[in-house]
């Protein structure tokens, strides 16, 4: 019983961390990465390489998550101000699942959805590498922030 009430205590003291936190960004000891610059060509060499990912509806965001996936020698998914669709979320999330490398991801100011962090959620539930996350200035509930917590805290 105590042990019970002990989780019921984290869940609230979780919770209402969450809701100050809901729209902040997750800081992090490393500094922002440099913009990336993603092969301009439609028809990269990197088409061939272990498949494609899903298509983003994006073919910018296309580009450069098979780029980061094939050929970036650095560990940063830096995508901020694009406006990422719930589809384009799912491509992040496919890229992030095949991708182990990534530490670093900014995501800010994309309209992202709950349901949008909900896929990237997911992902990051295997990932083990990733030391900082900036979704600030995005559109995310305290829902969705719950479910972000709770994939990161497993």
């Amino acid at each position: 019983q105590q042990q019970q009430q002990q989780q019921q205590q984290l869940t609230a003291a979780t919770h209402s961390s969450l809701e100050a936190f809901a729209g902040q960004a997750v800081t992090c000891s490393a500094a922002a990465p440099p913009a990336a610059k993603p092969p301009t060509s439609a028809g990269s060499s990197s088409s061939s390489k272990q498949g494609q990912l899903p298509p983003s509806g994006n073919e910018q965001l296309d580009r450069y998550l098979n780029y980061l996936l094939h050929e970036a020698p650095h560990k940063f998914l830096y995508y901020p101000q694009w406006g990422l669709s719930e589809q384009g979320c799912a491509a992040i999330a496919a890229f992030l699942r095949r991708d182990k490398r990534i530490k670093v991801i900014t995501l800010s100011g994309n309209s992202i959805r709950d349901e949008g962090v909900d896929l990237i959620a997911e992902a990051l539930a295997a990932n083990s590498s990733l030391l900082c996350l900036d979704l600030s200035d995005n559109k995310i509930s305290n829902t969705g922030a719950l479910s972000l917590a709770e994939a990161l805290h497993s």
